[in-house]
């Protein structure tokens, strides 16, 4: 798992894809995708371990649940991303609701 720190440093390895300003919402989505790993995604918990706003926590949480890349509030976390860069970038862009993943029935 990682700490908010470790979870901002890495994303900051990413500058070019979410620049460098923590307190930009897609900076934050990277980082609050980060602190799901291995967690529960319970509101009250992603709120107090980011420090981030509720308000945008909940918004990046129903935006990964509909996503179908968080699922309910355990640890499962559907994540293609090991050593794919782009695909978590598309993740973080479902997360601060710039991309909008769909399913067919």
């Amino acid at each position: 798992m990682f700490t908010r720190q470790q979870a901002e440093a890495h994303v900051l390895t990413m500058a070019d894809w979410f620049g460098s300003d923590p307190e930009d919402g897609t900076f934050r989505a990277a980082v609050l995708r980060l602190l799901g790993i291995g967690r529960r995604k319970h509101l009250n918990d992603m709120t107090k371990v980011s420090g981030y706003p509720r308000e945008f926590v909940k918004q990046c949480l129903a935006y990964l649940r509909a996503g179908r890349i968080w699922k309910g509030e355990d640890k499962l976390t559907y994540a293609n991303w090991c050593d794919n860069d782009l695909a978590f970038v598309l993740d973080v862009m479902v997360a601060h609701g710039t991309l909008v993943k769909t399913y067919k029935p």
